[in-house]
């Protein structure tokens, strides 16, 4: 619990700069992995599937990122509308990307475990 509240406090802290060191990281960490699995792929077939499936997953993040932009920077003017507007729209972003992400990671997956069954 420690661990969180001063986690919140450095994030309150940096701001901004939270925001733009948790997307570089978030990036990193996924170029590491995407980088592994292509390390890992048997055949051209299957870095095929593991390319799309990075392509259709990243633009996935960056028009969240881009959605949360808008949302955060146009807040005020949201909740002028109405006033669940501003959060409601925040939290209903981040709980479709909670979901759609583990379904097309979930489809890549099925996608390479096919190309897989096919080649034995």
């Amino acid at each position: 619990m420690v661990g969180g509240v001063a986690g919140g406090a450095l994030g309150a802290q940096l701001g901004g700069w939270g925001a733009a060191v948790g997307a570089t990281l978030g990036s990193i960490g996924a170029w590491i992995g995407v980088r592994a699995a292509f390390a890992q792929a048997r055949d051209e077939r299957e870095r095929n599937v593991l390319v799309r499936g990075a392509w259709e997953i990243g633009l996935l993040a960056i028009g969240f990122s881009g959605a949360m932009c808008l949302c955060t920077f146009n807040f005020h003017a949201l909740q002028r509308v109405h006033p669940w507007l501003g959060i409601g729209g925040l939290v209903m972003l981040g709980t479709g990307y909670a979901i759609v992400l583990p379904v097309l990671i979930r489809r890549l997956n099925a996608r390479f475990q096919r190309v897989r069954a096919r080649e034995a």
